[in-house]
């Protein structure tokens, strides 16, 4: 066993057990092939493998070595697995479908797996390898192509704007939505519109989505009976905010759909919770932003995402009730601007009409931000990553009127 494995292994797994695993948890019996494997598959290489999002991969132990030192430290950070929302305050189960975090127990396996010295095991007692797609992570039965964008190699680029059109014949429900930029590392954001036949565009704000694409966050795919409407003849509007980042590329983005079998029992909306008039002063490293709106009907509200730029600190999803009454929905006590996550309930969360939605975000732009481009600067709503935004997006669900 080389000396850096030792100590770099080692130091890593240590810090993934951290103080909830003691000696009592250890098991000496466990082994990479048997059980490390497990928790690498659960949690880490749908990203770190080879043609993942990840920088790197971590499918094998050589690659979990090579790779020790960061990973210790994003451990010790807990931006890894990413996942940013506060446990529940009274230690109940998680509401969240796409929860990512190592539980106390995979902590003592990873740990009771140092401790032993790192055995290999049997290759016979590894599970079966994640058959991840090379292209396409849902089954499509259309995709829509933009045209390419060429996207420069340094400086800053306006928002682009693509239409497509989609050449349905009749009106479809859309269940599941995949959005593939063919250089996802200059593609910050995607927003997919849908523009109806007759050209209609009061609906379309730039804000409430149809389908998104973002960092860490996957193809949307909805649960029985949920869809979102796609009219006869329509139009998607994309709208692509690019980051150089010191290559010139060509950028080919696709949007693939799948079509429910049958009308769906309820129609996905988008709404959001905005606040576009604020300034963040120079130097402050707390600035609350706040913004609510009053539900005009009874909603099930499916998933969160709140968004905010290189400033962006913490963030806050509020219920507010008639008398006064606060809620906590979603707690992220520190946003990484890093991850757009979106936060996927298990179960459909009811609303009543009257209920007051309350979005809430922090702010830091001083010095000790190291993502902070200028904290001598006032900051404003914009659309660049050196501006920022306030926006607690709200996807939710209402019953359709069956024909």
């Amino acid at each position: 066993m080389s000396i850096f494995r030792a100590m770099s292994t080692y130091g890593l797994f240590v810090a993934m057990a951290g103080a909830a695993a003691t000696a009592a948890d250890l098991d000496t019996s466990v082994t990479y092939h048997r059980d490390v494997t497990r928790v690498m598959q659960k949690h880490c290489i749908q990203c770190h493998r080879e043609g993942g999002v990840a920088p790197f991969a971590l499918e094998t132990l050589e690659d979990v070595e090579a790779n020790a030192p960061m990973i210790q430290e994003v451990i010790r950070r807990g931006t890894m697995p990413p996942w940013f929302a506060a446990p529940e305050e009274d230690g109940g189960p998680s509401p969240w479908n796409n929860e990512r975090v190592l539980s106390d127990e995979e902590k003592a396996t990873l740990k009771a797996w140092s401790k032993a010295g790192f055995p290999e095991g049997d290759a016979k007692d590894a599970p079966e390898p994640l058959d991840f797609p090379t292209g396409w992570q849902i089954k499509t039965d259309s995709i829509y192509k933009a045209r390419p964008v060429k996207v420069k190699a340094t400086g800053v680029m306006d928002y682009v704007y693509l239409t497509i059109d989609t050449n349905e014949d009749e009106d479809r429900w859309v269940e599941a939505i995949e959005i593939h930029p063919s250089e996802p590392q200059t593609v910050h954001h995607v927003l997919a519109f849908v523009i109806p036949p007759n050209g209609d565009t009061s609906r379309v704000n730039g804000i409430d989505y149809w389908g998104m694409y973002a960092p860490g966050s996957g193809p949307q795919i909805y649960q029985d009976g949920y869809a979102r409407r796609l009219p006869k003849g329509s139009k998607l509007l994309l709208s692509m905010h690019y980051t150089p980042n010191g290559v010139a590329a060509v950028d080919q983005t696709d949007i693939g759909v799948r079509f429910a079998k049958e009308e769906p029992r309820f129609e996905i909306m988008t709404a959001s919770v905005v606040n576009t008039d604020f300034e963040i002063p120079p130097g402050a490293d707390n600035h609350k932003v706040t913004a609510s709106v009053r539900l005009p009907r009874d909603i099930r509200v499916i998933a969160f995402l709140p968004h905010s730029h290189l400033r962006g600190k913490a963030a806050r999803y509020e219920l507010v009730s008639k008398n006064g009454r606060t809620e906590t929905l979603l707690d992220i006590p520190r946003y990484d601007f890093n991850w757009q996550l979106r936060y996927e309930y298990s179960k459909p969360r009811k609303i009543k009409a009257g209920t007051k939605l309350k979005y809430t975000a922090w702010y830091d732009n001083s010095e000790n931000n190291p993502a902070n481009p200028d904290p001598t600067s006032p900051v404003y709503w914009g659309e660049q990553t050196y501006e920022e935004m306030h926006i607690g997006y709200v996807e939710f669900v209402i019953p359709r009127r069956r024909r």
